[in-house]
């Protein structure tokens, strides 16, 4: 769930904002406001690297599509699903479904896209820009969040933004154990084909699939 939580939170870098940052930081939340809300729905295909001491870098790639308050989360062994109300994780490898609540009282509603990055940008962190740098000829923004509390195991997010394109392309989680984990948005597109039911579950497509009612 921690790591599910994190993937989010770094895929959700392109939508709702209502930021208490630095000026430079705020600017950026409302060109990624005003984009996205521009589009019906969105979908993003990245790369995923998990390095963590002592241990070989994992990299997978995965896609991410959201409309409103739904999304659909691909990786190469498992998918998560919501339709706003429920959310469905999908582990292939285990032939095991797990449906939560996607709500405030349960307090999954933070792992919605539309709301989890608030809490970075919140007076319980402190965001700056950090200067740009060109890359293939392309102009970066580079920000930094890092928590108050200095407790924290994450101390540090790195964020790459696109200023010509107002995209992000690249978030870098620093840990104090030596951990990082980097995702690349390799593709962006805000005219996605979809239908509702890409953001269900359908069991006729996972026959002998454990189901695992949380709610």
């Amino acid at each position: 769930m921690k790591l599910l939580s994190l993937l989010l939170v770094s895929l959700a870098l392109t939508i709702n904002l209502h930021a208490q940052c630095a000026p430079e930081v705020e600017k950026i939340v409302q060109e990624l406001q005003e984009k996205v809300e521009s589009s019906n729905a969105y979908a993003i295909d990245f790369t995923l690297e998990q390095a963590y001491v002592g241990e070989s870098a994992q990299t997978q790639s995965g896609k991410l599509l959201v409309h409103d308050n739904k999304f659909r989360l691909t990786l190469p062994d498992q998918k998560i699903l919501s339709n706003g109300q429920a959310l469905w994780i999908v582990l292939d490898d285990a032939k095991e479904v797990q449906i939560m609540s996607l709500d405030e009282s349960s307090g999954l509603g933070a792992l919605s896209p539309i709301n989890i990055l608030e809490q970075y940008c919140g007076d319980q962190f402190m965001a700056e820009s950090m200067g740009t740098k060109d890359q293939s000829g392309e102009s970066l923004e580079i920000i930094e969040v890092a928590p108050l509390d200095k407790s924290e195991d994450i101390f540090k997010i790195r964020i790459e933004y696109h200023t010509e394109k107002k995209e992000i392309r690249k978030v870098k989680t620093f840990s104090k154990d030596g951990s990082r984990i980097i995702l690349v948005a390799s593709n962006y597109n805000f005219t996605p084909d979809f239908a509702d039911v890409d953001f269900e579950y359908d069991s006729a497509q996972h026959p002998d699939y454990h189901i695992e009612d949380l709610r």
